[in-house]
């Protein structure tokens, strides 16, 4: 079973992160994003996932290209690669995925986490979509079903609320060589959606007009990484559902106040830190205060006091209070 990860955008919202850091790549309590969404189809479907075919950009460099081989092979996966030479939508991004769309496939956003609810209803279905009922579904796709409660529709972006069984952005296609015609005929017919984008719902709403049997699954939880302020929402939201394991604090740890994460691997000295803040492998925290902050890996926090803040890899703060935003390899230091 493959599933195709399009992130052909730029990441301009997750910036200065997205600089070096792709959002799959993005640290949830010591792992990265996209093993979280891996557990995540598997736990649904009850197998795991083979491979995995990343949509990048074509500025995508050789090192995220690295990263992202590395992270699957770390856990028994094959990674590939496809480029999106434009973004003109969603269903372009999976459109380029070419030979990949074949057999058994998967497909999610980079910045979409989710937890089932429960076993996805695989029995005869052909595609499958996890959903979550939401208050105002205007800016997300929806379901839509007839009398008897049978998908007959997809909505992307509706015009009103009166359908709110929303679209997560994860799906399961029995036979991607049908989506991949889809694809082709959306390209080809040049059958743009909302935004004047090539729209994946669309080309899954198609599958259903063709006859194909669409189930939903529903999610317990739903969240993203999309913007630094999701991200760091989304730290706080695994915390508070106690994902943080205590015993996983390092050995050096000291006054962390839960829910907190300190990986093993970093070091915490005459600090209090939390709550809801994450603290990843080589990170070192000394003589501060970091409560509901993000500091990424090899970063260094001294003599500070953080609040709301993202420290990117390697970055620094030195001698300052307040609420930062640092990509790789930043430093703010007070120098007086």
């Amino acid at each position: 079973m493959r599933l195709i990860v399009p992130m052909g955008g730029r990441g301009t919202r997750l910036r200065p992160l997205s600089h070096t850091t792709p959002k799959p790549l993005l640290p949830l309590l010591g792992r990265p994003a996209i093993v979280r969404i891996l557990d995540a189809f598997a736990a649904g479907l009850g197998r795991p996932v083979d491979e995995v075919v990343f949509v990048t950009g074509p500025d995508a460099s050789a090192d995220v290209r690295g990263a992202l081989t590395a992270a699957c092979e770390a856990h028994g996966l094959r990674a590939a690669f496809a480029v999106q030479p434009e973004p003109l939508g969603t269903a372009h991004a999976v459109a380029c995925a070419g030979a990949a769309l074949e057999g058994e496939v998967l497909t999610c956003w980079a910045d979409t986490l989710f937890a089932p609810a429960g076993p996805a209803p695989l029995g005869a279905a052909d595609l499958i979509a996890w959903t979550v009922e939401v208050e105002d579904p205007r800016r997300f796709g929806v379901a839509v079903r007839d009398e008897g409660g049978r998908v007959v529709r997809l909505v992307e972006k509706p015009q009103t609320t009166e359908h709110r069984e929303t679209l997560v952005g994860a799906y399961y296609v029995r036979d991607g060589a049908a989506l991949r015609t889809v694809l082709d005929d959306m390209l080809a017919s040049k059958a743009t959606g909302a935004g004047g984008e090539y729209q994946l719902t669309d080309a899954y709403d198609r599958l259903v007009q063709n006859g194909a049997r669409m189930e939903t699954a529903p999610v317990a939880r739903w969240l993203d990484t999309g913007t630094l302020d999701s991200y760091r929402q989304t730290v706080r939201a695994l915390l508070e559902a106690g994902e943080a394991d205590p015993a996983g604090l390092g050995p050096e740890a000291e006054g962390v106040e839960a829910p907190s994460f300190v990986h093993p691997e970093a070091v915490v000295r005459r600090s209090r830190v939390g709550p809801y803040a994450m603290i990843e492998a080589g990170a070192v925290v000394e003589d501060a205060e970091v409560r509901d902050s993000v500091v990424m890996a090899g970063a260094a926090v001294r003599r500070a006091r953080l609040a709301a803040s993202v420290i990117g890899e390697r970055a620094v703060v030195d001698g300052l209070s307040g609420t930062f935003v640092l990509g790789a390899d930043a430093e703010v230091r007070d120098d007086v």
